[in-house]
């Protein structure tokens, strides 16, 4: 699947071809505290199958809890993590997936790291769902 997509404020954009069967929800730790959220939906291609198109986005190191070396892969600007990868790039890059235009068309098909999953989770289809902001105003 061809798609394309950008970092918050669109200063950094990208395409890429995808493939589904590798699209996952994470729930380790460094994917909630990096995110500010309780998962990150991601996939996993080949380098050749990434390209930036604009911008150029900044990295920092950290050390996985599997104690691999990764490579985040963000925008300057706004902050907006748009990928992982090796400390050798061409093996491959972990694209964050809620940044891509047809993010609603991509389906994760696994979920990993469970043993990481916020408690809370099973519960979300349960709470009641409001169309747009209803905290904080006011």
């Amino acid at each position: 699947m061809q798609i394309d997509g950008h970092c918050h404020c669109g200063k950094v954009t990208y395409a890429a071809e995808i493939s589904e069967t590798r699209t996952f929800v994470c729930h380790c730790t460094d994917c909630q505290q990096f995110s500010g959220s309780a998962f990150r939906v991601r996939t996993v291609i080949p380098s050749a199958n990434f390209k930036i198109t604009s911008g150029s986005p900044r990295t920092y190191s950290k050390t996985s809890e599997t104690g691999t070396e990764r490579i985040m892969h963000f925008c300057e600007f706004c902050g907006t993590h748009l990928f992982g990868s090796g400390t050798d790039i061409t093996t491959g890059i972990s694209l964050s997936t809620t940044t891509a235009t047809q993010k609603n068309e991509i389906m994760p098909m696994a979920q990993v790291w469970c043993q990481s999953k916020l408690p809370w989770i099973e519960a979300l289809g349960s709470l009641r769902q409001i169309e747009k902001q209803a905290f904080g105003k006011g």
